[in-house]
């Protein structure tokens, strides 16, 4: 499994907590809300919208658990070689 340039960069800003994410705060708006838009019940961190958030948990039916890592063993980070 691969993925292109752009989600690998979204990918290396959320492992690095410095994403989108309402839970990375923003010099630009510090005083704005950390909850997550879809549940409104936790901050809006990586795992959370990865793995916990509810609001988000039919999307993640039926797909295999190394579809949500990115550990650096993952395949996501593996290059996909044409022969």
């Amino acid at each position: 499994m691969t993925v292109n340039k752009f989600a690998a960069s979204r990918l290396h800003q959320m492992r690095a907590a410095k994403s989108y994410l309402k839970a990375y705060k923003d010099w630009r708006n510090p005083e704005a809300s950390v909850l997550c838009p879809r549940c409104e019940s936790e901050p809006e961190t990586f795992k959370h919208v990865i793995a916990d958030c509810q609001a988000l948990a039919s999307a993640r039916v039926g797909q295999p658990d190394e579809t949500f890592d990115i550990s650096p063993e993952s395949l996501v980070w593996v290059e996909n070689k044409k022969e």
